[in-house]
């Protein structure tokens, strides 16, 4: 009877130290690149690409990620909580698809049009956010930045019509 007690007492004593003695690390994110998918007179299709590697020996089922993208200094897009899962010890590739619509950044046609005619050939962008990872009470936040330019219609690319 003494050796079953022991034997219980010290199973409960392990599962109560041994957590505590391992701590995961927190999961890394690598922006790799952005690719315009499309551009034409009215918007322009983009996708982020990130890496994202869990070094842990376990999965994390839920993560989540926020991200929002400023085009010349006006918030355009926010996504909140977008569910994701890691499997344990692997990277994975996260891509953000992004919709830049002119109108939307420049208020009107017209703002877009006089951005054109002086020639202004590209628009400033900032793309930023975190990814929150739980993993058994442990917490990480990992926050990314990027920024960089998308390209304008150029005049050629707006279709005009002339009536005689």
């Amino acid at each position: 009877m003494k050796t079953k007690l022991t034997i219980l007492l010290l199973a409960i004593t392990a599962l109560i130290i041994l957590p505590g003695c391992v701590q995961p690390q927190s999961p890394t994110v690598e922006y790799r690149s952005v690719v315009v998918k499309s551009l034409n007179f009215d918007r322009a299709k983009m996708e982020f690409d990130f890496d994202v590697t869990n070094p842990n020996p376990i999965s994390v089922d839920s993560a989540k990620y926020d991200y929002s993208i400023s085009v010349e200094g006006r918030e355009i897009l926010r996504a909140d909580n977008v569910p994701m899962s890691l499997p344990a010890n692997s990277t994975k590739r996260v891509i953000l698809p992004v919709e830049v619509k002119y109108v939307k950044v420049f208020e009107s046609a017209l703002g877009l049009a006089q951005k054109i005619i002086q020639g202004q050939g590209n628009a400033d962008y900032e793309l930023s956010g975190k990814f929150n990872f739980d993993m058994y009470g442990f917490n990480f936040t990992v926050p990314f930045s990027t920024k960089g330019q998308v390209a304008l219609p150029r005049m050629t690319d707006i279709p005009i019509q002339l009536r005689l």
